[in-house]
């Protein structure tokens, strides 16, 4: 949480729109060793493949799943390629091309070190927005465009699980697993709404929902347990999990 778009205050650090104090990415990146790589969306993904290339395997969206869980990502612009093109345009195009369903799919377009749900847009045409992105005159800015997947639904809201994993020693192997809570939109979901008219739907992190009158944090986050739970007794498996 290191980039906001609010006033920034006397010490030159920049406050949201609820006054919290957040250091701007240029400040923190040189003093926390790392930082770099896991808050920029675009370098997190990248390292996954490469670790992935690195052992012969395919990327994970390119294993066939009943329910996929990892998006097609690609990062456009920051500099040119030979083509004269924001760099990326030509590979997200020819993708496109060869395979005209993902023409069909919705795209989230997101700036690289934002947070909070901003920084973000919903495209339900993608094809439309890449020709303009990509024809667009000193066009310097970086952005990562995403598949967006359809969601796990809980009571026809989307839900994610958030829990942490910590891997202390690799040789030989020591994980802590810390059992997550499940969070949800407040917000009945619908796919091919627009990002603009009601961003809490399409996320289920606080920042986004918390802005509504009736956000408790009881309805938006319960304990896995609970959750599990809820499954047992009513015999109803949330849309987009397998038994």
């Amino acid at each position: 949480q290191h980039l906001s778009f609010g006033q920034k205050d006397k010490h030159g650090r920049r406050k949201n729109s609820q006054g919290s104090l957040y250091l701007p990415s240029n400040v923190i990146f040189p003093i926390v060793d790392g930082t770099d790589l896991w808050h920029h969306k675009a370098n997190v993904f990248n390292t996954i493949l490469e670790w992935y290339a690195s052992r012969g395997c395919k990327a994970p969206y390119q294993y066939r799943t009943r329910y996929p869980v990892v998006p097609r990502q690609y990062v456009l612009g920051g500099e040119t390629d030979d083509s004269q093109q924001p760099q990326g345009c030509s590979s997200f195009l020819s993708d496109l091309q060869e395979r005209p369903g993902l023409r069909q799919e919705a795209w989230l377009v997101k700036e690289p070190t934002a947070h909070k749900a901003m920084g973000l847009s919903l495209k339900h045409n993608i094809t439309k927005w890449l020709n303009e992105f990509c024809t667009a005159t000193n066009r310097t800015e970086e952005v990562v465009v995403q598949q967006y997947m359809r969601p796990l639904l809980w009571d026809g809201r989307k839900t994610a699980f958030r829990f942490y994993v910590l891997i202390a020693n690799t040789n030989p192997w020591m994980v802590f697993w810390l059992a997550p809570r499940v969070q949800r939109s407040l917000f009945q979901y619908n796919h091919y709404s627009n990002w603009e008219d009601n961003p809490a739907m399409h996320v289920t992190n606080m920042a986004a929902n918390s802005q509504f009158k009736n956000f408790s944090v009881e309805e938006w986050s319960v304990p896995w347990g609970e959750f599990l739970d809820h499954i047992e007794a009513t015999n109803q498996i949330p849309r987009g999990m397998n038994k």
